[in-house]
């Protein structure tokens, strides 16, 4: 499924002039819900994630790149909550 999404990215948004029409979250989504018919044909889509120049090996290693910059971020969220319930905590009991 990871292959597949690659290639509706690289055929939706592969060029650089597709991506400076998109500056935006909001543009880059516009593009990608309103796809060519073609590239969502089943024997495009198989033929094409079999030929892209990725391994498994690189595929996971992304994968757990990935899952170590979102657990990293969880944290710091966490520590950023904590310090901030903690600066509050001191501010009401300068204010009683």
């Amino acid at each position: 499924m990871f292959r597949v999404a690659l290639v509706l990215l690289k055929y939706s948004l592969g060029r650089s002039d597709l991506l400076k029409q998109c500056p935006t979250l909001y543009e880059t989504l516009e593009v990608l819900r309103n796809l060519p018919v073609e590239l969502m044909q089943q024997d495009f889509l198989i033929n094409e994630s079999l030929r892209l120049g990725i391994s498994e090996h690189e595929m996971e290693r992304e994968h757990q790149r990935q899952i170590s910059q979102r657990r990293m971020l969880k944290e710091q969220q966490q520590l950023q909550k904590s310090l901030n319930g903690k600066a509050n905590g001191k501010q009401s009991k300068k204010t009683s």
